[in-house]
Order: structure tokens, then C-alpha cells, then sequence
């Protein structure tokens, strides 16, 4: 539950404006470590144990807050730099996959979402980012391969679409897709499935697009 806030926190800090980070912390501060006490001396005098923990209590929660912005921000920069330094196929067949997964984070956020990658920095476990957009969630499977991806991988995020309940899937490739691929979402787009395929040249048209939404 803890680890599911902070998580939460943490997409909220980076995909909002800069400010919000240290407004939040002053009014988290502010309303925990001052309002609440006087509110409660008020209601229930004889209890003094809290109002010796209000001010500490207050000032621990207003640095996490800003521990987490920092973490937030940071993150936030360093997709924005891989996005705005990549022009080419080539450009980003020369990423690593954990900047590749940063450079699709900042374009999707770039189109209105808020983004939340996975935890861990091991390989991906079947959903690298969760998309959240009109109160819909989108999962997308990245895929930073030479090799085209197969129908196996598309039919994988699709199981897992239907059985999260999720809104869509993406899959991106930079590698392309197989013939097999391709004839498996056209398949499951005929029937109802929200499956998208984003290849090589779809990627870069998008990136390209995205540089020119460059938000806060």
C-alpha cells in the first residue's frame, strides 16, 4: 500500500508542473504541522501527545515530499533529453533499452498521459509502461530489438490487456514487426481489441512529433 502511494506520488510529481513539488510539501507542512494541531487543542484539550509530534511529523513528511519531487524531476529531465536528442531510426537503435523505455515514456507523456514505468531496473516483465489518460489505462510492451517482433509478444500483452481489463495495448519495435505479428492485431483489432503496432518509421514520425509539444 505504502510502496503503491509513494509510486503514484511520484508519477503525479513528475508529470505535473515544476512548482508542485515544493507548494505541495509547504501546504502538507503547513496543514499537518500547524492547522491540525490548533484544530485539535481546540477540540480536545486535554490531549497534548500529538501536538508534541505535529511539527516533526510535519517536517518528515514535507522532506519526503521533496525527496520524491527531486527523484520525479530528475527522471523527468533525463527522458527529455534522450527524446530531444534523437532525430533518426539510427538514433534510436543506439540506445540502450532502459533509455529507449525513457525516450517512449517522454513521448507518450508528450501526448497527454501520465506515465508510470516499471519498477526495477531488470529486462521488462510483459508491461514496461502504463499510459493513464481519460481515466483509461493503456499498456505498452517495448521491444529495443534488431530482430523483428513476432506474434507471440503482441499476443502476450494482449492476454494480459484482457485479463487487467485494461483500455489498449501498444507495442512498439524498433525493429519492425513479422508478417505474423501485423495479421494477429489486424485480427484482434476486427475484433474489438484495442492493439496498436508502432514500428521503426511510426516511432520516429512520433518523436519527431512529440518534440514540438515539449511541456513543463
Amino acid at each position: 500500500m505504502a510502496e503503491n502511494v509513494r509510486l503514484h506520488l511520484i508519477d503525479i510529481l513528475r508529470d505535473g508542473p515544476a512548482w508542485l513539488g515544493p507548494v505541495l510539501a509547504v501546504k502538507v507542512f503547513a496543514i499537518v504541522g500547524i492547522v491540525l494541531p490548533i484544530v485539535l487543542q481546540m477540540a480536545l484539550p486535554t490531549q497534548q501527545s500529538f501536538m508534541r509530534i505535529a511539527l516533526p511529523g510535519a517536517a518528515f513528511l514535507a522532506i519526503a515530499i521533496m525527496a520524491a519531487w527531486l527523484f520525479a524531476r530528475a527522471q523527468r529531465l533525463g527522458e527529455k533529453r534522450t527524446l530531444d536528442g534523437v532525430r533518426t531510426i539510427e538514433d534510436v537503435r543506439a540506445l540502450g533499452w532502459q533509455r529507449f523505455e525513457a525516450l517512449l515514456a517522454e513521448a507518450f507523456r508528450r501526448e497527454g498521459y501520465t506515465v508510470r514505468r516499471k519498477d526495477g531496473s531488470g529486462p521488462d516483465g510483459g508491461v514496461d509502461l502504463r499510459l493513464t489518460r481519460d481515466r483509461q489505462t493503456t499498456f505498452v510492451q517495448c521491444k529495443h530489438w534488431k530482430a523483428r517482433a513476432g506474434a507471440p509478444i503482441v499476443r502476450e500483452l494482449l492476454g494480459v490487456v484482457v485479463a487487467e481489463q485494461a483500455h489498449a495495448g501498444i507495442v512498439v519495435a524498433s525493429g519492425g514487426f513479422t508478417k505474423e505479428a501485423v495479421g494477429f492485431a489486424a485480427q484482434a483489432t476486427q475484433q474489438g481489441q484495442h492493439l496498436r503496432l508502432i514500428d521503426g518509421d511510426e516511432l520516429v514520425a512520433m518523436i519527431l512529433k512529440a518534440e514540438t509539444r515539449d511541456t513543463a
